[in-house]
């Protein structure tokens, strides 16, 4: 039977590698339709397919950062600049790792700074692409007043609208988990990012942006295991998954593993009880532990 399995293997590739060359093939002829007519159908259909190509190619980190980079092109050609500002974001927070990374923050912050009239978020894109690469062509066409760490700090000390600090100002917020979450991806190795990152849980997590939190503690625990949080980061992003993102597949298989790794951890007994009951109303799960203390004391 392994046998078998082996012989069929060089054949799921070759076919998986004709699907990715067919789907290239597709972008290809598409590119060619929008150089040659630029109009709004045209370069839906060609994001669109950019967008298919990311869905089915998650790890393929320097196409996606490619293609999103166009996308944003092509939505500067069609005057979004919102959807200019969400692609280049994405590409640069979920692929960094792409070749195509410093052009797209030289392009987002050019973005705020023509299209917007936003200098912060101009001065901070300016300041990620010199702090993350200083050698870098296009690190010489901008200009930077602060660090992104200043940036951060400053919008730290603004976060609450309240002098008790505990009303969240949901633009700074906003701003801040973009911020954390840019310095993290386009400087990995830095000994502030898991710290970083643990901030974009904190921030996200209190302003309901829950999506962002989990992609962040999951980076973190992921990425980074020697760091003080990161088992809390772990136990953190199952618990997202079950009761804010309502993936119960994953929240499982995040609770399974952090059980393996960290058997007696603080959070071990909650992941437990999870696990026993994933998917069931608060109301079936209190009259379960009614009827198991029923049973406890005798059926009294």
């Amino acid at each position: 039977m392994k046998k078998g399995l082996y012989l069929l293997l060089p054949l799921f590739c070759f076919l998986l590698s004709c699907e990715t060359a067919g789907n290239q093939g597709e972008i290809d002829a598409l590119e060619k339709k929008v150089e040659a007519d630029p109009n709004l159908k045209n370069i839906n259909e060609l994001v669109g397919k950019y967008e298919e190509y990311i869905k089915t190619n998650p790890d393929d980190v320097e196409m996606n950062g490619r293609y999103l980079y166009r996308a944003a092109s092509k939505r500067y050609q069609a005057k979004n600049m919102q959807a200019v500002t969400r692609y280049l974001q994405r590409g640069i927070t979920e692929f960094a790792g792409s070749s195509v990374t410093p052009n797209s923050l030289l392009l987002l912050s050019n973005t705020y700074k023509d299209q917007f009239k936003n200098a912060e978020l101009a001065d901070f894109y300016a300041a990620a692409l010199k702090q993350a690469y200083p050698n870098h062509e296009n690190a010489a066409k901008v200009e930077s007043k602060n660090t992104m760490d200043d940036l951060i700090a400053a919008n730290r000390n603004s976060m609450f609208t309240d002098s008790t600090n505990t009303r969240l100002n949901p633009a700074v917020a906003r701003k801040l988990v973009g911020m954390y979450g840019t310095y993290a991806s386009v400087l990995p190795k830095d000994a502030k990012t898991p710290e970083y990152l643990y901030s974009v849980y904190e921030i996200a997590n209190s302003s309901r942006l829950f999506a962002d939190a989990a992609k962040a503690c999951e980076k973190l625990y992921k990425n980074y295991p020697d760091y003080e949080k990161s088992s809390t980061a772990m136990f953190l992003t199952g618990y997202l998954y079950e009761n804010e993102l309502r993936d119960l597949d994953k929240a499982k298989g995040i609770y399974t593993e952090f059980l393996s790794k960290y058997p007696k951890h603080d959070f071990a007994d909650d992941a437990e009880f999870a696990l026993a009951n994933l998917g069931k109303s608060p109301d079936q799960i209190l009259k379960e532990l009614q009827e198991k203390n029923k049973a406890n004391s005798g059926g009294e």
